[in-house]
């Protein structure tokens, strides 16, 4: 069996975005860190409403301490909640359909490296949460999991 690449940090892409995307993070980072993250906990429609603005299909509720990489790489259904404390590394795009709590402190994690290279090039991976499904507390989804509805 051939020995897997050794990482070599120095030969990783700087820079795996496009500048456009940057300059959207930057701007998403300003605002849910100010009207976001401090609006009161019944404003739910207040979040959504910046959570669109910024590109994502939300549908559902969002508390005040969700934090979102990427907005524009967000679906969530009706009905469907995010709770405190979760965090939406969505580096890829994240499915989460409709009836479907994610509870507190849960981790969904859309991106990885390619270990298998040197360079570990960045890898973005869907995630896909059906209907009707409850992710417990503190929880950690992965990068490429469905997790099937009920």
């Amino acid at each position: 069996m051939a020995e897997p690449p050794m990482q070599r940090l120095d030969r990783c892409t700087p820079r795996p975005y496009a500048r456009g995307e940057y300059m959207g993070r930057m701007g998403w980072k300003m605002v849910e860190s100010t009207v976001v993250r401090w609006s009161p906990r019944r404003a739910a429609g207040w979040r959504r409403w910046w959570l669109r603005r910024f590109g994502a299909d939300a549908r559902g509720a969002v508390q005040p301490g969700v934090r979102v990489w990427h907005p524009w790489l967000l679906e969530l259904g009706a009905w469907s909640m995010l709770a405190d404390g979760v965090e939406v590394y969505n580096l890829g795009r994240v499915r989460i359909g409709s009836h479907t709590v994610v509870s507190q402190r849960a981790f969904l994690c859309a991106g990885t490296h390619d270990h298998q290279r040197s360079d570990l090039p960045l890898v973005r991976s869907e995630i896909v949460i059906g209907d009707g499904v409850w992710v417990a507390a503190e929880a950690f989804i992965g990068p490429g999991v469905t997790v099937g509805d009920g």
